[in-house]
């Protein structure tokens, strides 16, 4: 959706929403919902928020296919299960258990690793 031009009066502007009302008080039609980021929290409500009838659009700032990020997606098992009873994932995805994961990023400016804790 990096594409896609937002503006930002119309994601604060409720009237034009599907099931807003003159009164102020919303009917039983959906809403029009941005999420703001297309990574695993952001793909995961735009996909739980449209299972419930709304009509979602996901903003993702990179301006490229996201690939070659990195060797994969960590999470906690709690999560991973929860997203697997919420049909997010499934036994299909590739996945393996880990007991122990070190959280680096790259230095600003510096492009030098930097420790940010573990897990």
């Amino acid at each position: 959706m990096a594409d896609a031009a937002v503006d930002a009066a119309k994601l604060t502007d409720y009237y034009h929403l599907p099931g807003w009302r003159s009164e102020g008080v919303w009917g039983a039609a959906g809403m029009r919902v941005g999420v703001i980021g297309g990574s695993v929290a952001g793909c995961a409500t735009a996909a739980l928020l449209h299972r419930v009838g709304h009509d979602v659009i996901v903003f993702e700032r990179s301006g490229s296919d996201l690939v070659s990020r990195g060797a994969g997606i960590g999470t906690p098992t709690a999560v991973w299960q929860d997203m697997m009873a919420r049909g997010l994932i499934d036994e299909t995805l590739p996945a393996f258990r880990i007991d122990y994961l070190r959280f680096v990023t790259r230095g600003s400016g510096t492009g030098q690793p930097r420790w940010l804790g573990d897990a």
